[in-house]
């Protein structure tokens, strides 16, 4: 009988001091592991010190974790916000680059149309330099003719003199006869 009443407040210890806080450290882990960091550890004032170091334990991983997941949490959101800038900075850069793509070909249709410009400019250089050495060439002609002509007519001149002389000279002879 002492052994069934010894045996019988044995397992009520073990009842009470050790599975009931044992079974509800269980739970209380379970709920951590499903995530769920808010969960209360119950009245651990009971506990014998090994179960209440145990229990003390689990409380500071619950903490650790929640903090830890908060600090992720917080880096999740800095990540996100700087994606967010990246992404916007990488529309803005693209928008500028097309910007300049568009800027770059109208300056290389406008070099394109210079450069034909400068063609036509120096083709028309060429032919007015052909023209002026023509025009340079018929004027140097026309100057050799005009005076080619200024000395013939000199001679005509020269020439009417001498027959002018003659026919004053006949006129006096024939009005002498």
């Amino acid at each position: 009988v002492i052994s069934l009443i010894l045996l019988i407040g044995v397992s009520y210890y073990l009842n009470t001091r050790l599975k009931k806080p044992l079974a509800n450290l269980v739970v209380v882990s379970r709920k951590i592991a499903q995530g769920n960091l808010s969960v209360d550890m119950g009245d651990d004032k009971n506990f014998d010190k090994e179960i209440f170091e145990l229990s003390e334990s689990m409380k500071m991983m619950r903490n650790s974790l929640r903090n830890t997941l908060s600090a992720v949490i917080d880096s999740a959101h800095q990540l996100q916000n700087a994606s967010k800038e990246l992404s916007n900075a990488s529309a803005r850069l693209s928008e500028g680059a097309n910007r300049q793509a568009a800027s770059l070909e109208e300056i290389s249709s406008s070099l394109e149309e210079m450069t034909g410009n400068i063609h036509q400019n120096t083709d028309n250089s060429i032919n007015t330099d052909n023209l002026m050495q023509t025009a340079d060439q018929t004027i140097e002609n026309i100057v050799v003719k005009a005076n080619d002509s200024m000395n013939k007519a000199k001679q005509i001149a020269t020439s009417l003199n001498e027959i002018n002389d003659l026919v004053n000279q006949t006129n006096i002879l024939a009005l002498n006869a």
